[in-house]
């Protein structure tokens, strides 16, 4: 999980049940309050997605090109569900094993992105007081997916069988999905797709 920024407060519990903010007159609104409600919504919307895809599923494109001489693997731009969201994927190359079994997959990485990284962060209000001071918000965004081919913590789209030049076919997922781990990348579903040589 990225560093957050000092006097960043988000104490949404899911576990807590709790479904609204009441917001009350005469009473200051609290940044962590705003944090909360941000956190909420996302997991509102993250139970419905992960009740209609899992993690690693392929929505667009992103198809992937092995040639079985030389190990290089093209992977096409698309995109993929990750952690509660459909995610684009950059194009990538990269080498695999010549023999053997190597799964392909995505990987999810976020950062942390404040004024100082981006300008336009910075307060707007022209003429105000705080004009061209730090940004009262601080955003987190994922970077763009990168294909790889990995072991460890990842999402495998799918998995390749040395002298197989193709994924199984596709067939879609209704059950519900498990959480995603706390290190900010997409937990491994699917089962390997194994293919007999040609």
């Amino acid at each position: 999980m990225p560093i957050m920024p000092d006097n960043y407060y988000d104490r949404f519990d899911a576990e807590k049940n709790y479904e609204k903010i009441l917001y009350r007159a005469g009473y200051t609104l609290q940044s962590a309050e705003l944090n909360e409600q941000q956190s909420m919504a996302a997991r509102r919307l993250r139970d419905v997605a992960d009740a209609l895809f899992k993690d690693g599923d392929v929505i667009r494109d992103a198809s992937v090109l092995v040639d079985p001489a030389s190990g290089l693997v093209r992977a096409a731009a698309g995109a993929v569900y990750l952690r509660g969201a459909v995610r684009g994927v950059a194009p990538a190359e990269f080498t695999i094993p010549t023999s053997g079994t190597v799964a392909i997959g995505v990987r999810l990485m976020e950062s942390v992105v404040s004024e100082l990284d981006d300008p336009s962060l910075y307060n707007p209000a022209i003429g105000s007081r705080g004009e061209g001071i730090d940004g009262g918000c601080v955003s987190r965004r994922p970077g763009p997916g990168t294909a790889m081919a990995a072991k460890g913590n990842f999402s495998p789209c799918t998995r390749w069988t040395t002298g197989n030049c193709g994924p199984g076919k596709r067939r879609p997922h209704w059950t519900a999905s498990p959480r995603a781990s706390p290190a900010m990348t997409a937990t491994p579903r699917r089962e390997a797709v194994t293919l007999s040589a040609a």
